[in-house]
């Protein structure tokens, strides 16, 4: 029940990214001098064509997909083989993060609405293809966090708590997400963040820091408890 506010929470978070993913990787070419016996074509930033092609078709394949990401898997590990050098490397390994969660989120959602009406719902244990798709997840935002130049690292922290609260690590979860206020207290996710925090005190049972948190959060924040945005 209580992840449903992250659920409804990432869906305004992914498209924003994506259509900034899209917009930000189209080509503007300008010529550049031979290089390695052959001439290139880069763009404005400092991209190949291929690069900028390839970047461009995997974030559109993901803005396009529903919640199978399969194929943008494919587009991005493909990016990643191809260009191993590319400064959207951060990015690739962001989108494939999201792809991961965004499979995981659908297997977990699908199972929570199957157990409504099983009498063995208590009893069943994590489900594998989830905690796959949830560990890829946060591989691939680890990866982003390597790049301290990607300007990523704030929101790839924040996902790593949504992986860690889907993944129902309540504690973990915590810690990443106040990661998120200590090291980038700048950032645009921080609120969110904040409100994660009160999800995961409610999946410990915590009811106090629960209330307290969500105090925390008005204090600062007070229009984002009237309309929560990323």
């Amino acid at each position: 029940k209580h992840a449903r506010g992250l659920w409804t929470a990432r869906t305004g978070a992914v498209l924003v990214l994506t259509a900034a993913l899209v917009a930000a990787s189209g080509p503007a070419q300008a010529g550049f001098p031979f290089f390695g016996g052959k001439k290139k074509k880069y763009s404005s930033s400092g991209q190949t064509k291929q690069e900028d092609e390839a970047f461009t078709a995997a974030a559109k394949l993901f803005q396009d997909t529903g919640e199978d990401k399969t194929a943008v898997v494919s587009a991005v590990t493909n990016f990643l083989k191809r260009f191993p050098e590319s400064m959207r490397t951060a990015d690739a390994h962001f989108m494939m993060g999201e792809a991961y969660l965004e499979h995981a989120l659908a297997i977990l959602k699908a199972e929570a609405s199957a157990k409504k009406t099983s009498s063995a719902r208590m009893l069943a244990p994590k489900n594998p293809a989830a905690v796959a798709a949830l560990e890829k997840a946060r591989n691939s935002f680890e990866a982003v966090l390597t790049d301290d130049k990607s300007g990523l690292a704030a929101s790839a922290e924040h996902r790593l708590g949504e992986v860690s609260y889907d993944d129902k690590d309540w504690d973990l979860a915590i810690e990443r997400f106040r990661r998120v206020a200590e090291d980038h207290g700048q950032s645009y996710i921080v609120a969110e963040s904040m409100l994660a925090i009160v999800y995961a005190s409610l999946g410990l049972e915590k009811f106090s820091d629960a209330e307290q948190n969500l105090f925390l959060l008005g204090e600062a924040y007070p229009i984002f408890l009237r309309v929560p945005a990323v």
